[in-house]
């Protein structure tokens, strides 16, 4: 049986990077489809194997998408050939006779009486990223003397597909998700334009009650619009993160010079145009969500905004506030949509949301390629 090795840090994070870009695809424990079966089964067919298998390799565990050959949904990672084969992703793994292979040979799917693994073919899954997510292989119960060079191309075109159905899946929730902002936005627009036609309602109060509506309203419009201008400043290639932040919580900016929201140093990071608008996003939920239910709902609350690019990119928002201004939930809607699930796939990353007595902390980590330190885009190139 495969024994687990003690992982450094390093190799860990990547581990933790694909197993974020595993969870991303959104396939685990879910339905069959027949869009990755008809792959199976053309894999199975072309290359005489009784078994063909989508192997995706979770933490403890090597789950089947996709099934020809194999009553089982899952096997422990700890005895699975495919956890061997993501380990090198730009080749096709091949075990002849696994009876005499060191790795294998005392395997319990190897020693099993009845449909033993003999032979063993397996085509990494990679991601756009470089993430080895799992495999497409097939299985025969006796020994092999050969997998040709065209046999392994065959899996590895196969496997190829496999990948194209996951990423097309993949852009299709993307779309979904801006379809709902798009929705959203015209929602939110249309409640504007009530709020606007209730102006007229407002001529018999004071002027200061019409000027207020109309300096938040601008406030709003003018964040957006900044946005837009610093890409345009810097030919709508990437904005400096602490100018995005200063943008985003301009609306709130009484409570930034009062010091009640502190943004700590962002390293230099520049932010690309889809990150800005999801951390755009983020940000103004967040602080919207501080001034009607947290830190700035309370005269002593504070916010602290941090970040750190040691290992992709880990934005932090802080809230510390009297007990008896504390929330236990964020409003369950739209916004909250953002900064759980729509921000975070984003991003490629994820999200906590973490509520104590007197305490708020979001925590949203980000892949990289959406943020880039100052001086490595700006380094000369040779």
């Amino acid at each position: 049986m495969a024994r687990h090795v003690r992982r450094s840090s390093t190799t860990m994070s990547i581990e933790d990077e694909r197993l974020r870009s595993l969870i991303a695809t959104g396939l685990l424990d879910t339905e069959g489809e027949e869009r990755f079966d008809r792959l199976t089964r053309l894999a199975s067919n072309t290359l005489r194997a009784p078994v063909a298998l989508i192997s995706l390799v979770d933490l403890d565990r090597q789950w089947f998408k996709s099934r020809v050959g194999m009553e089982v949904q899952q096997t422990p990672r700890s005895v699975s050939f495919c956890d061997h084969a993501i380990r090198k992703p730009e080749e096709v793994m091949v075990v002849l006779d696994a009876t005499r292979d060191e790795r294998f040979r005392t395997n319990p799917l190897v020693t099993a009486s009845d449909k033993p693994v003999a032979f063993y073919a397996g085509a990494p899954l990679v991601t756009a990223s470089g993430h080895a997510i799992g495999s497409l292989c097939v299985i025969d119960h006796v020994p092999r003397e050969e997998f040709s060079q065209i046999e392994r191309d065959i899996l590895r075109d196969l496997a190829r597909g496999v990948m194209n159905e996951i990423e097309s899946a993949a852009r299709e929730r993307e779309i979904d998700d801006l379809e709902v902002i798009n929705r959203e936005l015209q929602h939110r627009m249309g409640n504007l334009y009530a709020q606007v036609s209730g102006v007229a309602s407002l001529i018999g109060k004071s002027e200061a009650d019409v000027q207020s509506f109309m300096r938040k309203l601008n406030d709003n419009i003018r964040t957006m619009s900044q946005v837009q201008t610093l890409f345009a400043a810097n030919k709508y290639d990437s904005v400096p993160f602490r100018d995005l932040v200063k943008n985003a919580l301009l609306p709130f900016s009484a409570a930034v010079a009062a010091g009640r929201i502190k943004v700590e140093d962002s390293h230099d990071l520049m932010v690309s145009e889809r990150g800005a608008f999801l951390v755009t996003l983020v940000l103004n939920e967040l602080a919207t969500n501080a001034t009607k239910h947290g830190a700035l709902a309370s005269d002593d609350g504070t916010i602290v905004l941090d970040t750190d690019h040691a290992e992709g990119v880990t934005i932090k928002w802080s809230e510390n506030f009297s007990v008896t201004g504390q929330r236990n939930a964020i409003t369950e809607g739209f916004g909250s949509r953002i900064l759980r699930d729509i921000a975070p796939r984003g991003l490629d990353g994820r999200a906590t949301l973490d509520f104590s007595p007197g305490g708020f902390d979001y925590v949203l980590t980000a892949n990289k390629r959406f943020f880039l330190p100052q001086e490595v885009l700006t380094a000369p190139r040779v």
